[in-house]
């Protein structure tokens, strides 16, 4: 009697792929590799005029330059040469993006140092406040601990922590020689809240360039951090 083989077979799970990372570029150079930018990849450019913004679909070109910083290595050049002008960020793989027009409450960039306390209102809701909340530092009155406080209604959330130092002008510097600053406030995501693009670098030679979104917000938040890039271009 012939034997007959018998056949197995198995049954495999499909794998599950992880989502990729949110990103977050500035137009600019960077080391080769450095910006994880492909050319001809779409990524959403936030596109500010005057009061008006929009989220812009746009291919990103990725051009050899030389580096950044050492000049003689190989560098990259990020840029989105299907707009207008430059934009304020690039962003890729935040699902809940997509491009059109958004409501837009500051689009002129403000000191984190000298232009605080802000009140800003979102469709003619509830009042948010962004403010610096100091004190001294045990041991040393020329410094301070400063921390960055949003508001809204009974609820507050800290989105930064900062060393502070009074200058010869009387004006407050934060960090090591370092610009922090709110680079646009608006509804990105647009669920009628308010949402923060934030520079929180605390050195001069350190981008800290965040976006935080209301949708990202944890339990008791009023935002989450929803994507960084930790450095400037050229650094």
């Amino acid at each position: 009697m012939p034997r007959i083989a018998a056949l197995v077979f198995a049954v495999v799970a499909p794998v599950a792929l992880a989502a990729p990372a949110p990103a977050l570029l500035l137009a600019g150079d960077y080391p080769a590799g450095g910006s994880g930018a492909k050319a001809g990849e779409s990524w959403l450019a936030l596109v500010v005029d005057d009061e008006r913004s929009e989220l812009v679909a746009t291919p990103v070109s990725v051009e050899p330059v030389a580096d950044p910083v050492f000049g003689d290595s190989p560098g990259e050049r990020v840029s989105a040469p299907g707009l207008p002008g430059e934009p304020l960020v690039l962003l890729r793989d935040l699902p809940l993006l997509r491009a059109g027009d958004v409501v837009t409450v500051l689009a002129e960039p403000k000191d984190l140092a000298r232009d605080l306390p802000l009140v800003m209102f979102l469709n003619s809701a509830e009042a948010y406040k962004l403010a610096l909340d100091c004190g001294p530092l045990k041991g040393d009155r020329t410094r301070e601990s400063c921390a960055l406080v949003f508001a809204r209604g009974g609820r507050q959330q800290v989105l930064g922590q900062f060393e502070g130092t009074r200058v010869a002008s009387g004006q407050r510097a934060l960090g090591v020689d370092a610009a922090p600053a709110l680079l646009w406030t608006g509804d990105v995501d647009r669920d009628g809240r308010l949402d923060l693009l934030l520079d929180l670098s605390d050195r001069y030679d350190l981008g800290a360039t965040s976006l935080f979104l209301s949708t990202a917000a944890g339990q008791g938040e009023l935002v989450g951090r929803a994507v960084t890039l930790a450095r400037r271009p050229g650094n």
